[in-house]
C-alpha cells in the first residue's frame, strides 16, 4: 500500500459531541441537504447540487475523496452552516487518492491559522467511517491497542499508520465473527482550520 500522500483540498464537517476529542472525518461532512433549517431555499438548493456533482465523486472513482478544492465555494458552506446554527470544523487533507488535487504543498510546518492533527483511516466518502475512530478510539478491537492515539484522537506518526493497517489487515484474516468493516479505505494525513472566516489563505 502506498503511503504517498496527495494534497486534495478541504472537508467540512459537522461537530458531533459524542465523539468528544477525535478530531478525524468519521462523522456527518458536507451535510447540508433541502431540510436543512435557517437557509434560503435556493441556497440549500445550490449547495445540494454542487455538492452531488462537485465533491461526492468517491462513490464513481477510486482515485477521488468527497473534498472539495474550491475554496469560494468552501467559504459559502461555511456561511450556510453558520446561518443554520450548524457546529462545524473545517479539515484540510492530503490522502493516497489523487483526486481532487489542491496545488497546496501544505507539510507538518503549518501555516498560519493551521496544526496538523494527525493521521485517519476511513472510506473517502460517505459517512466517513474510520476504522482510527471505531478500533482504537472506541477501544473495541484490543489487539490494537498498541497503537497510541494523539489528543485529537488520532494516530501520530506515519510509521503508527502503517503497523496499524498492517496489524489490522493480520486480524481480518484470522477474524470469524464479522468485528471488522472492510471496504477501500483511504490513507489521511489531517489539518484544522484554527482561523476566522472566511478563510483566506496567503501562499
Amino acid at each position: 500500500m502506498s503511503m504517498n500522500f496527495h494534497s486534495n483540498g478541504f472537508i467540512v464537517k459537522s461537530i458531533d459531541n459524542n465523539q468528544e476529542t477525535y478530531l478525524g472525518v468519521d462523522g456527518d461532512c458536507w451535510n447540508i441537504d433541502e431540510d436543512t433549517e435557517g437557509l434560503e431555499k435556493q441556497d440549500r438548493d445550490y449547495i445540494k447540487k454542487y455538492i452531488s456533482q462537485t465533491i461526492a465523486t468517491s462513490w464513481l472513482d477510486e482515485q477521488a475523496i468527497d473534498a472539495c478544492c474550491d475554496l469560494s465555494f468552501v467559504n459559502k458552506y461555511i456561511k450556510a452552516c453558520i446561518n443554520a446554527k450548524i457546529d462545524f470544523q473545517v479539515l484540510f487533507c492530503k490522502t493516497n487518492r489523487t483526486k481532487p488535487s489542491y496545488l497546496w504543498n501544505i507539510n507538518e510546518d503549518t501555516p498560519e491559522n493551521f496544526r496538523f492533527i494527525g493521521f485517519d483511516y476511513a472510506y473517502p466518502g460517505g459517512s466517513f467511517y474510520s476504522c482510527v475512530f471505531s478500533d482504537l478510539y472506541t477501544k473495541r478491537i484490543p489487539e490494537l491497542s498498541f497503537v497510541g492515539l494523539n489528543e485529537h484522537g488520532l494516530i501520530p506518526s506515519e510509521e503508527l499508520l502503517k503497523q496499524f493497517i498492517e496489524r489490522r489487515n493480520e486480524l481480518i484474516e484470522k477474524d470469524r465473527v464479522g468485528r471488522f468493516e472492510q471496504g477501500a479505505f483511504a490513507t489521511y494525513k489531517l489539518w484544522q482550520y484554527t482561523g476566522e472566516y472566511p478563510i483566506n489563505l496567503n501562499y
